[in-house]
């Protein structure tokens, strides 16, 4: 994007509908937002959790020597 927008407060409705502009015309659409506020911390999680599942099924230690 080539606009920065800054919001505080309660937005008024042509704030609302110049950030909902932007969302559709950037690079930056609703699904990019949602996919980094929701679904990237769950994949994350589950990566993390068949990690260590899998180093404990191989018998890997976690401590450090």
């Amino acid at each position: 994007m080539s606009e920065f927008l800054s919001v505080s407060g309660r937005l008024k409705s042509r704030d609302l509908k110049r950030l909902i502009r932007m969302s559709r015309t950037g690079t930056v659409g609703p699904t990019t937002l949602y996919y980094a506020g929701l679904t990237a911390p769950i994949i994350s999680a589950s990566v993390a959790l068949l990690a260590r599942q899998g180093a404990d099924a191989l018998g890997w230690d976690d401590s450090r020597s």
